[in-house]
């Protein structure tokens, strides 16, 4: 039978799953029996670069402690039509483009804006995040509905110009007597 030695395996963060030789074999922390000799190491995580190390397995072995790094959270952002400001956050980003974020404990806003078209928004939540090479990415699109035209003006007939006609005090006038002329 082959000679094993128990190895004893941390990581920063815990829950990491440990994989030796291509085999996972339980989360950290973790106490796993190796075959003598040297084994390749990986500790994976989800929203984490993996953690790869050689260790030894032999009497005496010193615990092997992994530290992942965290991958950055990317939002990649498309609109209709694009050219759009897209605020996320503080950060802000012309579509089509991606905007680095903090890792999310809480989903996030995405607001669109562009000249002629009504605000648009989307909500991100933090598990539409899928890992891939090199970061944690999240897809977001937004469509945007042009503006309601304005009303035309409305129009009536004009009206004539107020005018005032200042009428005259009427006048009292006495006309002369019409006298018949006398007859002799």
């Amino acid at each position: 039978p082959a000679v094993t030695h128990d190895v004893e395996f941390a990581s920063t963060p815990v829950g990491a799953t440990i994989v030796v030789q291509g085999e996972e074999r339980g989360t950290t922390p973790q106490t796993i029996a190796l075959a003598e000799g040297e084994h390749t190491i990986e500790a994976r995580l989800a929203g984490y670069h993996t953690a790869t190390s050689t260790v030894t397995s032999a009497e005496g072995v010193r615990p092997v402690h992994l530290t992942l790094t965290a991958l950055p959270y990317t939002i990649n952002v498309t609109t209709t039509p694009p050219g759009a400001r897209v605020r996320i956050g503080a950060r802000t980003v012309t579509a089509p483009g991606h905007a680095d974020v903090p890792r999310p404990t809480a989903a996030l806003t995405a607001t669109a804006t562009l000249a002629g078209y009504l605000d648009g928004t989307a909500t991100i939540d933090p598990s539409s995040f899928v890992q891939g090479e090199e970061a944690m990415v999240a897809e977001v699109a937004i469509t945007l509905t042009p503006r309601p035209a304005a009303p035309p003006p409305t129009t009536t007939a004009p009206r004539p110009p107020r005018t005032t006609t200042t009428t005259p005090p009427a006048t009292t006038a006495t006309e002369p007597a019409h006298t018949e002329p006398a007859h002799t």
